[in-house]
């Protein structure tokens, strides 16, 4: 029995060395993206220097009730082989000089699998630490009738201007399983930010995002859920704040696939002194998905007459039996009738600031954020806003 393990352990090794090396030969043809919307709001990454960067394995502290399981890639390899699948579907469909260079250059899996028929009422706690570059994945599997909560921290300890984090995340919901993904990007203001994630829902399964970026001198953010089977929902969270010359491309899909799916997206950002950021939120409901139902709208508010952002929603409706599918975006300036009326009242412009933001992220952290997280994510904001 040792030995077809050995061989099929084998078999695999040399798929996932196929694999990168088909990745390699991608990444050598690709550009570079580069995106400009309206005049100013643009993302140009032509002197971003691949081949100086140093890749090193995170420190990662986990902190998880008993009863998960967490396997390295080698381990995992045997008993779910969607893992390779999935990581070459991205290569097949997604012609992108980021996501090639990551599938080629990747040095550490972490996989994490939900049992079946356990619900986990504690969160899961994943704290992962780069220094220098990093190139990274995180897959979730929940097996049938499971539940958990999955708290999420990335950081660095970088200085250096060549320095990227580059992190994919895949989340796979069986039946009746729910995962709530609470994620926290505060890399160092000089780094480079290139996150994937994608999540695939089975019948009557729920997979909740709520993702903030904080860091990054520029983040390129992907989030994406797969409603494949009926009656499966998303609520797509997404939170950022920006300062000084900051760039965000925040990118959020949810496509519908099965009867009677929904999903909700809902982004709220915050941008000061010439930070910028573009939206592209993309509703896609298939032919097959009879009945569902969607919702995407983004909030941008700006502190500073330089900031900057734009909103581009998109609804692609391949069936005329929805019960739902609408979109909305604004971008503003601070109320400063509000803003006035705090400092009237004995705040500092910095504290009457620091408390319109948290108002505005109210309604996405009562709903979807635990306590500790929350007031984590309030401690690093009002940090940024103190030290500009």
């Amino acid at each position: 029995m040792s030995e077809i393990n050995i061989s099929k352990n084998a078999v695999n090794l040399s798929l996932l060395s196929d694999l990168k090396a088909r990745a390699a030969k991608q990444f050598a043809k690709l550009e570079m993206p580069r995106f400009k919307y309206g005049l100013t709001v643009k993302l140009d990454l032509k002197d971003f220097n691949f081949k100086k960067l140093n890749i090193k394995t995170s420190e990662q502290k986990i902190v998880c009730p008993k009863g998960i399981q967490i396997l390295n890639f080698e381990e995992a390899f045997e008993r779910f082989p969607l893992i390779l699948e999935e990581l070459s579907n991205k290569l097949n469909s997604e012609l992108n000089k980021f996501t090639a260079f990551h599938i080629a250059n990747f040095t550490k899996t972490t996989v994490i699998i939900i049992p079946a028929n356990y619900s986990f009422e504690q969160p899961f706690e994943l704290e992962t630490v780069f220094e220098d570059s990093s190139v990274e994945n995180l897959f979730i599997i929940a097996e049938e009738n499971s539940s958990a909560t999955i708290i999420d921290k990335t950081s660095d300890k970088n200085s250096n201007s060549a320095s990227l984090n580059s992190r994919f995340v895949e989340i796979f919901a069986a039946d009746n399983s729910k995962i709530n993904f609470l994620g926290l990007q505060d890399c160092s203001e000089k780094t480079v930010i290139f996150q994937k994630k994608h999540a695939v829902t089975e019948n009557n399964s729920a997979v909740n995002w709520l993702d903030c970026n904080i860091g990054g001198a520029t983040c390129i953010s992907e989030t994406t859920t797969n409603l494949k089977g009926a009656h499966s929902s998303t609520n797509n969270n997404n939170i950022f704040f920006g300062r000084k010359k900051q760039q965000f491309d925040i990118n959020l899909k949810s496509i519908h696939e099965g009867e009677y799916t929904s999903s909700d997206m809902l982004t709220k950002g915050v941008l000061d002194d010439e930070a910028k950021a573009i939206y592209r939120g993309v509703l896609k409901i298939h032919t097959s998905a009879n009945n569902a139902s969607g919702y995407q709208k983004e909030d941008v508010t700006l502190l500073s007459n330089k900031a900057e952002a734009d909103s581009i929603p998109e609804l692609r409706i391949n069936n005329n039996d929805v019960r739902k599918c609408t979109h909305g975006a604004s971008v503003g300036q601070v109320d400063a009738g509000k803003l006035f009326y705090l400092m009237s009242r004995g705040f500092t412009k910095t504290n009457a600031t620091k408390k319109l933001i948290e108002g505005f992220f109210a309604s996405i952290f009562k709903k979807h954020g635990t306590e500790k997280f929350n007031e984590t994510l309030q401690n690093l904001i009002e940090i940024k806003l103190e030290t500009k």
